[in-house]
C-alpha cells in the first residue's frame, strides 16, 4: 500500500512555506524603519519651511512711502508703528491701513507688502479748499470738501473765507453743506463784486452773503439762495456801476427780492416840512 500523499498537497506546502516566509521577511523592525524614514522627511520639511520663514527675506528692510504732500515720511512712519526687525508675516496690511487713518490728513491709505522685507505706503491726503471762522476775531482753520479739519490756516492762502456761527476745532469737522454752497456760489460772484470777497456766511435757511468793500467802505452782498445767479450778478453790476457813478457807498446790498435794496452808508436827509 502507498502513503504518499495526494498530489494537489505536495503542491500546497511550498506554497504556504513561501507566504510565511514572505511575512517573516516584512516584520517588526523593517515597519518601525519605514516609519522612522517618514517621520524623518515630515521633521526635515518643517526645518526648511522655518528656515525660510524666517529668513532675511521676511524681515522688515525697507518702508517706502508715496503720495505724501502735506505730512512728512516721519510723521507716517510713526502713525503706522512699524515695528523694527518684525517679519512681515506677523503684520497686518488691514491693522496698519486702520491706524494710517487715524491721521486726519490721510484720505485713504493702501498698504502692501514684497520680498525682500519691503512695505508700500500709497497715501491720500485731504486737500484744503476754504478756511473757516467761528465769528469775528477768531482764528481761520483750513478744511477739506468733506467738512474734516486740517488745521489752523498757515498763512495767506487763495481759498474762500467761510464765517459760521460757532466752530468748534476739537470736533475736527464741520457740516458740508454750507461749504459746498459756497464753492458752487463763487464762480459767479467773484467775478462780479465790486471787491475781492473778504468772508462768506451762510444762514441757516441757506442763503448766501457775502463780505467785501465797495468804495473803500465794508459792504455787506445779501446774495439769497443758488438760484437764479446769472440774473442776481447782472442786477450786481448795473446797481453797483450806478452808485459808482453818485459818489454813494453802501453797507448792504441785498438782490434777494425782485427790486434789489441798497443801504446807502449816508442816508439821504429827509427834507424838511414845508411851512
Amino acid at each position: 500500500m502507498s502513503l504518499s500523499p495526494p498530489s494537489g498537497a505536495s503542491k500546497e506546502i511550498p506554497a504556504r512555506q513561501g507566504r510565511r516566509s514572505r511575512r517573516g521577511a516584512s516584520g517588526p523592525g523593517q515597519g518601525r524603519g519605514r516609519t522612522v524614514r517618514r517621520v524623518s522627511l515630515v521633521l526635515l520639511f518643517l526645518v526648511a519651511q522655518g528656515l525660510f520663514v524666517f529668513s532675511h527675506l521676511f524681515r522688515l528692510q525697507e518702508v517706502e512711502v508715496r503720495g505724501n504732500v502735506r505730512l512728512t515720511r516721519a510723521a507716517i512712519l510713526r502713525q503706522a508703528a512699524l515695528p523694527e526687525g518684525s517679519y512681515l508675516w506677523a503684520l497686518s496690511t488691514r491693522k496698519i491701513a486702520g491706524r494710517l487713518h487715524g491721521l486726519r490728513e490721510i484720505r485713504s491709505a493702501e498698504v502692501s507688502m514684497a520680498l525682500p522685507g519691503r512695505i508700500l505706503l500709497e497715501i491720500r491726503e485731504r486737500h484744503p479748499v476754504a478756511l473757516v471762522s467761528g465769528g469775528q476775531g477768531t482764528p481761520w482753520y483750513e478744511v477739506d470738501a468733506e467738512g474734516v479739519l486740517l488745521g489752523p490756516s498757515s498763512g495767506s492762502q487763495p481759498w474762500p473765507r467761510l464765517r459760521l456761527n460757532r466752530l468748534d476745532p476739537a470736533a475736527g469737522r464741520i457740516d458740508p453743506a454750507p461749504l459746498l454752497l459756497i464753492l458752487k456760489a463763487r464762480q459767479w460772484l467773484e467775478p462780479n463784486l465790486p471787491a475781492p470777497p473778504t468772508a462768506y456766511l451762510v444762514d441757516e435757511t441757506r442763503s448766501i452773503s457775502v463780505e467785501t468793500r465797495f468804495l473803500g467802505t465794508p459792504v455787506l452782498v445779501r446774495v439769497g439762495p443758488v438760484e437764479g445767479m446769472p440774473y442776481k450778478m447782472h442786477v450786481l453790476r448795473a446797481l453797483t456801476e450806478r452808485l459808482k457813478s453818485e459818489g454813494r457807498p453802501a453797507v448792504v446790498i441785498d438782490l434777494r427780492y425782485s427790486s434789489p435794496v441798497v443801504r446807502p452808508l449816508h442816508p439821504e436827509p429827509k427834507p424838511s416840512p414845508t411851512p
